[in-house]
């Protein structure tokens, strides 16, 4: 009881923080070398050995007269599988929700889009407030030409974007058409001609909401896609007036002013791709999402039906740590595989507060649900398991009741949990830290239900909060590349420039302009808002449907 330190560290092993203090006189040749791992921990190979011969003897009994009950894992594979099963239907209807929702948030702001657009390109948009424009457009055109202006070339820039991807999309067209096949799949210009085609069906999408064209044209005609013609976006340059090279270099800034409106509105749409791209992760990061480190299930499941190694997560070692506690061995728990501890919480707790069953009542044996069978785990490498915790005999105590008939009796196996695994056990259903955190101790990261429903509401929001702030972000870009358009096309074909500002973005801008501008994003952002709220309630109803 008195023992000092010193004492007490030979008792328990050299301590890897003492320093080794070499004994006098000769030492006794018959006495085994201790050995030490890479730790400074003793170690003892043989007695280890004969601790799992031991353990391996006394559960065989406890198994040849019915007190433990073997396992197949039947049990664990099911209970797996159907949690898999429920992850991949939940996968599916997020998909199918975040597809509609992505739909709907693009038709809600149509109207929105151009009345920016006119914002920003025309002077007479700055003497209207924004409460009269509303007034101001119904009297110029009706609702359905201002929400449906750009649906015409919106469905054929979608087709045109997955005109590359039909034959993936599309299992049964090599067999049905074969050519069609071909020419999709196997042609290297293909893409390039859409990308071309998609981005003049893209410039006569802004020039319908700026009115440049008659609305009658819902999509361009043939000569629209020719540079040089009368109703291209490309204007034809002045012809060359000598072949000196003054007038070459002449002719060639002329080109290179026609094809000036073109290239600022494709440095605008790839400017603007690029901000939404940085936006998106930086918002992401602000918002609440239940985004886990690793998918705890799916190496479960990997683990049970064989599919290859699979790395241990936090998860994983938690569960190792605290069978240890418990007194079961690394790699299965003494109820039904990785989920025993928890099990066995819970039938604890039951036990102590139900009334006995008149049945026996038999659990499962610590080795039963060791994958590969009691020799893999008692024939394992001595160096793998310096890292496990110990094995504990099965045991069980028999609580005797009053209610207990003569000659009738009943037992349940225990694991004696030590005082302080309350604490490690409330961290793994409590808030013990955020989504990747690491794990000290007994301490344990919250676990999320990951999937493509759960993650919806986080999902939609950052895509409704990326493009807002992108348009805001862009909008002197954007000004600078429609107002140059607006002004060549007016131009050209003899109409006025007077109502158009200049291509520089603040040049003749007055407050009422910015004002409505922010006034429009705000507009936008309560719509967003709007099909943000249906598409989570929907989510929540969904989600709550899975699980019941």
């Amino acid at each position: 009881m008195t023992r000092s330190e010193p004492l007490t560290s030979l008792a328990l092993g050299r301590s890897p923080y003492d320093e080794v203090r070499m004994g006098e006189g000769e030492g006794d040749p018959r006495a085994p070398v201790q050995l030490f791992d890479e730790h400074g921990r003793p170690v003892n190979p043989d007695a280890r050995r004969l601790n799992r011969e031991l353990i391996r003897a006394h559960n065989e009994v406890m198994l040849a007269i019915g007190v433990a009950e073997p396992d197949d894992g039947a049990a664990e594979r099911k209970e797996v599988e159907e949690r898999e099963s429920a992850r991949m239907e939940a996968e599916r209807i997020g998909s199918r929700l975040s597809a509609a929702a992505q739909l709907v948030e693009i038709a809600s702001a149509w109207g929105l889009h151009g009345l920016r657009n006119r914002v920003l390109v025309y002077r007479r948009y700055s003497e209207i407030p924004f409460a009269n424009i509303y007034h101001y457009e119904r009297s110029r055109r009706s609702m359905t030409s201002f929400f449906l202006a750009d649906f015409p070339t919106f469905l054929t820039m979608t087709g045109l974007r997955m005109l590359p991807q039909l034959p993936r999309m599309v299992p049964g067209l090599q067999t049905a058409l074969p050519g069609v096949y071909n020419s999709i799949a196997h042609n290297d210009w293909l893409p390039i001609g859409v990308q071309y085609v998609r981005l003049h069906v893209h410039i006569f999408s802004f020039m319908r909401r700026l009115e440049l064209v008659p609305q009658t044209s819902i999509l361009p005609g043939p000569a629209f896609f020719i540079p040089f013609t009368s109703s291209s976006p490309i204007p034809c340059p002045p012809p060359i007036s000598s072949f000196s090279p003054g007038g070459i270099l002449g002719w060639l800034g002329g080109v290179a002013l026609s094809f000036a409106p073109l290239t600022a509105f494709m440095l605008y749409l790839r400017a603007s791709s690029i901000v939404r791209q940085c936006l998106r992760p930086w918002i992401c990061q602000y918002l609440p999402s239940p985004t886990n480190k690793d998918s705890r299930d799916q190496q479960q499941l990997s683990a049970l039906i064989g599919e290859g190694e699979q790395h241990p997560s936090d998860w994983d070692l938690i569960e190792q740590q605290q069978q240890g506690l418990l007194g079961f061995p690394h790699g299965g728990a003494a109820a039904n595989g990785g989920d025993g501890e928890e099990r066995t919480r819970e039938r604890t707790a039951a036990a102590s507060t139900d009334p006995p069953q008149v049945p026996t009542i038999r659990r499962q044996s610590t080795i039963s649900s060791i994958r590969g069978g009691i020799d893999d785990y008692y024939d394992s490498d001595d160096e793998e398991d310096t890292e496990r915790v110990s094995a504990t005999l099965i045991s069980f105590d028999v609580e005797a009741t009053d209610a207990t008939e003569e000659g009738v009796w009943s037992a349940e196996l225990r694991a004696d949990a030590p005082a302080d695994l309350a604490g490690g056990a409330a961290g793994l259903g409590g808030g013990g830290g955020g989504p990747g955190g690491e794990c000290h101790g007994q301490q344990a990261t919250v676990s999320y239900n990951d999937n493509a429903l759960t993650r919806l509401p986080a999902s939609l929001a950052a895509d409704m909060l990326t493009v807002v702030s992108s348009n805001l972000l862009q909008a002197p870009m954007e000004a600078f590349a429609l107002r140059l358009l607006a002004r060549t096309f007016l131009g050209r074909n003899g109409g006025s420039v007077a109502d158009v500002y200049a291509p520089t973005p603040w040049r003749g801008v007055t407050w009422t302009t910015v004002s409505s501008l922010l006034q429009v994003e705000m507009v936008h952002l309560l719509v967003k808002g709007e099909v943000w709220s249906i598409f989570t309630l929907l989510s929540d109803v969904f989600r709550e449907e899975i699980q019941n």
